[in-house]
């Protein structure tokens, strides 16, 4: 809930490249490659400034999650401006 970074970012850089960066948490325990669904992060605003969701994102994500505005931090790459909220699952 709380605002913890605002971000500047080369155009096509990933949220999770992002974040490492700057020193914030993202669990990706398949290391990025789009495999295991723990870099899943929630769209708060700016959705339409992310890079276009593949078949293998949403397929990991499943339906459920693609609908309410989940992407995976390893996938979504930064076109404009943003904002995401990073769960804690563990």
């Amino acid at each position: 809930g709380e605002e913890i970074a605002t971000i500047t970012a080369a155009t096509g850089t990933t949220i999770l490249a992002l974040a490492t960066k700057a020193n914030i948490e993202i669990d990706h325990f398949c290391g990025g490659q789009c495999s295991c669904g723990t870099c899943r992060i929630n769209v708060v605003n700016g959705g339409t400034n992310l890079s276009k969701m593949s078949g293998m994102e949403e397929m990991v994500l499943g339906a459920k999650h693609t609908r309410s505005g989940c992407r995976l931090a390893c996938q979504a790459c930064v076109l404009g401006p943003a904002s995401i909220q990073v769960p804690r699952w563990f």
